[in-house]
Formats: C-alpha cells, structure tokens, sequence
C-alpha cells in the first residue's frame, strides 16, 4: 500500500505548470472529470475534453470561460469519445494519433 495522502498538499497551488503537455480527460463536461479538466487547464495544459455530446463539451466550455481564465491558461478542445459502441474507443485514439496529436502526456 501507498503513503497516506499529505495533509498540507494544496491542489490550486502545489499542482505543477502542465504548460506544453498534452493531456485527455474524460467525462469531462461535468463531475469529476470537468474538476480535473478545469485544474489541468489553470495549470496551462492543453486538454482534450473526452466527451460524447458537443453540445454539453461547449456547455462545459462556456461555464470555465465564466468562472475565469487566469494567466497561463491552457487550451481546451472537444474530442469526441462514446463508450456506447465498443469500438469507438479504439476509433477515437486511432483519430486522435492521426489528426490531432503526435503524444500524450495525461490520461485522465
């Protein structure tokens, strides 16, 4: 088993610059996943939203433009991804490889 979790790490300023890493999160238009999407994104990543719905990705999009960009701010855009299908998981690596990025740093 791991380490306790520290009592005194504080997410908002000990999380390190993900500036120039290339991240995907999913599930990230609400939940979870938008909490990690938007913490990734204040740290300057680029983050794919790994969402099914555009619709609830520019939902998802608008609310962390609301709530603020701060200096540093990464780039944030939608990549579409169904577990509906079985194979779309497979389809949506093999887009994203060949038409959006050369390496991933962050699965989230």
């Amino acid at each position: 088993m791991g380490a306790a979790p520290s009592a005194t790490f504080n997410l908002v300023e000990d999380l390190p610059s993900l500036s120039g890493k290339v991240l995907i999160v999913t599930g990230s238009s609400r939940g979870i996943g938008f909490a990690t999407l938007q913490h990734f994104s204040r740290r300057g990543a680029k983050v794919y939203m790994a969402v099914r719905d555009e619709t609830r990705a520019k939902e998802a999009m608008e609310r962390l433009e609301n709530e603020g960009c701060e200096p540093g701010f990464g780039e944030i855009i939608w990549h579409e991804f169904d577990l509906k299908d079985p194979r779309s998981p497979k389809e949506s690596a093999e887009c994203f490889v060949a038409t959006r990025e050369s390496r991933l740093d962050i699965l989230g």
